[in-house]
């Protein structure tokens, strides 16, 4: 909007009585708000140019601060719904700025325009008092004109009255005593008249002198109330630009979020969808371990019956033996009875043998089938850290920044760099090797019957396995490189386990 002051005439003389318009109020008209999308939050150059901006980059370090402090605890977390739930938290907080700053100039738009209506109130005021002061100052000039005219012709008569031949005039002419008298009667008379008159001149003079001064100073007084006037409509012109900036800064934060908000919607859906994965993954997984334990049990007690059957038969069968050699020895006579009892001893020596042997068979067949992959280090000196690397997020319960509720991370976090050696927590076989959108590349190894306890591991995330399925590796063999694949905001090694087919706390394996 655009408003023309009174124009000023510095250059013309002083009392001119130039008659300009009054500061035309009328014509203040209202704002147009229009939203403009923009990326800049433009703050109000007047009060605190500067206070939003700043308020503005604070919270930026603050929740970039608040994302490298978190950013372990996103390991597990789609990258792209991480990023669009910051984002969105971002733009709320330029929003609410946005906001705050709008307000503030909208305050300031105000009080502007009430300070601009103001002064243009006081500078038409000021203008209708000059205006009164010049046409004041106009009359008593006339009237001092007027005056002098008067006192003149007053003057000239009374110097033309008296002159040096006056008191000659009297000493010659024919005049008495009384007609002189009255001469100079008239004569002060005269001169008391035109001193009247003077005085009359001088006070004119005087008021004329006093509407001359008013005016003056009423033109000073507009000068400065034009230039007041001029300031005000100024800053009322910044603080409706500021105000429309600010307006514009709110319109493009809202935009922002907008877009941010169906981001992060989407992002939201996307997630509810992995971590639904994630869970029929978990689901699957534990499913498989329970049937390989079952099929390990399964084995175990087959074998057991089978080794319990042979060694059976082989007793019965040195029974058979021995008692046909005591049958034997006791049909043989009395010669050949030291014969009969040395092969009935060796008999029944053969048969302790069988019967101990079953006992040794069967322990035997225990071990090795119920640990058909473990290994005596794994049993007696444990598991071991699968990384060097510090422990960055543990098992348990925590806040999905994504979702907004608690949910299980159900592994241990390792903060590795990407290519870091994956060492084998115990020594087992390699059951399962694949690639899942969750865990990125993973490795799962049985490590069978460890101190009573069916143990299973599982290493993601891997950038890539160099062991195969069905191959029995070590403990501390290197199975594999640490990387980033799967739901993953940076490199780490996400440590599972399973005990007797149930998800634990890896930590619980040492």
């Amino acid at each position: 909007m655009n408003r023309d002051l009174p124009p000023a005439d510095p250059s013309g003389p002083r009392n001119s009585f130039n008659r300009s318009n009054p500061f035309d109020v009328k014509r203040l008209g209202k704002l147009a708000r229009t939203l403009v999308v923009g990326l800049t939050v433009l703050m109000l150059g007047l009060a605190q140019p500067l206070a939003h901006a700043d308020e503005l980059d604070d919270r930026k370090k603050e929740i970039e601060a608040q994302l490298a402090q978190s950013k372990q605890d996103l390991h597990d977390y789609n990258q792209v719904a991480a990023r669009a739930a910051a984002a969105l938290e971002a733009s709320q907080n330029e929003l609410a700025a946005a906001e705050s700053a709008l307000r503030t100039a909208e305050q300031a738009e105000t009080d502007a325009a009430e300070k601009d209506k103001q002064a243009a109130a006081a500078l038409v005021i000021a203008q209708r008092e000059l205006a009164a002061a010049k046409a004041a100052a106009a009359k008593a000039k006339d009237e001092v004109d007027k005056w002098m005219k008067t006192v003149g012709a007053t003057v000239i008569q009374t110097q033309q009255q008296r002159t040096d031949l006056l008191g000659l005039a009297v000493l010659t002419t024919d005049t008495n005593m009384g007609s002189l008298n009255q001469r100079v009667q008239w004569s002060k008379t005269l001169m008391d008249s035109t001193q009247a008159k003077l005085d009359r001149l001088r006070a004119l003079q005087f008021a004329a002198d006093a509407a001359e001064q008013k005016a003056t100073d009423a033109e000073a007084d507009v000068a400065a109330k034009r230039a007041a006037a001029q300031r005000a409509y100024t800053e009322a012109q910044q603080a409706r630009t500021a105000s429309q900036q600010a307006r514009d800064a709110r319109a493009a934060a809202v935009v922002t979020n907008e877009q941010a908000r169906a981001t992060a919607d989407a992002a939201v859906e996307e997630e509810k969808q992995n971590q639904a994965q994630l869970e029929a993954e978990g689901k699957d997984v534990a499913e498989r371990i329970a049937d390989r334990i079952a099929a390990q049990k399964a084995a175990e007690a087959k074998a057991k019956a089978e080794a319990a059957a042979k060694t059976k038969a082989e007793a019965d069968a040195a029974e058979r033996r021995a008692a046909a050699a005591r049958a034997e020895a006791a049909k043989a006579t009395a010669a050949k009875k030291a014969a009969a009892d040395a092969k009935a001893k060796k008999a029944e020596e053969e048969a302790a043998a069988a019967k101990k042997k079953v006992a040794t068979t069967s322990a035997s067949n225990s071990n090795s089938s119920s640990s058909k992959s473990s290994s005596s280090s794994s049993s007696s000196k444990g598991f071991i850290y699968p990384s060097g690397a510090v422990i960055t997020s543990s098992y348990g319960q925590r806040f999905h920044p994504i979702l907004r509720y608690w949910k299980l991370h159900d592994g241990t976090d390792f903060g590795a760099s990407c290519g870091t050696p994956i060492k084998a927590a115990a020594a087992g076989v390699v059951e399962e090797r694949y690639y899942n959108a969750g865990y990125g590349n993973r490795l799962i190894i049985d490590h069978g019957s460890v101190n009573g306890r069916y143990v299973t591991t599982s290493y993601n995330h891997a950038t890539r396995y160099i062991v195969s399925v069905g191959q029995r590796v070590s403990q501390g063999q290197t199975i594999g490189y640490v990387g980033s694949t799967g739901y993953s905001t940076g490199c780490h090694l996400h440590f599972m386990a399973w005990v007797n087919g149930s998800l634990v706390n890896p930590m619980t394996l040492y």
